[in-house]
């Protein structure tokens, strides 16, 4: 049947909250939440991707983007046809510049979205990959303040 390869890009946007640093996350039509993310388009950098992909799905445009550390998530899935998918995603963090900015989201694409806290941000998602990811973006927050 072969292995596809997949690969896709996102940010995880977080903003300064009465309570500490909150984190948003989106839910897809299929029902899982997640950072948004998405597949580059030709010529696109992965930093320009991920940008793309935030503004796409949430019409956030003013964030800072930290190029590195980048996160990565790897997870592989079986499509209907009996398809085996390995994907990749790369994250990079982002901070809204503004925190009352408001999202807007895609309907064609995502069904909600939420801000949380670290743990309800954790308790929120789906995947338990998705949940390893953000135990290292939540580690590397509290080292670098």
């Amino acid at each position: 049947m072969g292995i596809l390869q997949d690969y896709s890009c996102g940010v995880i946007p977080c903003r300064s909250g009465a309570n500490g640093k909150e984190f948003l996350l989106v839910q897809l039509h299929a029902g899982h939440w997640s950072f948004p993310k998405g597949h580059p388009e030709a010529g696109e950098t992965p930093i320009e991707t991920a940008r793309r992909e935030l503004r796409e799905e949430t019409g956030l445009t003013d964030i800072t983007l930290l190029e590195s550390p980048a996160f990565e998530e790897m997870y592989s899935f079986t499509k209907r046809s009996g398809k085996v998918v390995e994907k990749t995603v790369t994250y990079y963090l982002g901070e809204l510049s503004d925190p009352s900015a408001e999202v807007s989201v895609q309907p064609e694409e995502v069904a909600d979205f939420a801000w949380g806290d670290a743990e309800a941000t954790m308790q929120r998602m789906t995947f338990a990959e998705g949940r390893r990811l953000f135990g290292e973006v939540l580690d590397y927050l509290d080292v670098s303040g």
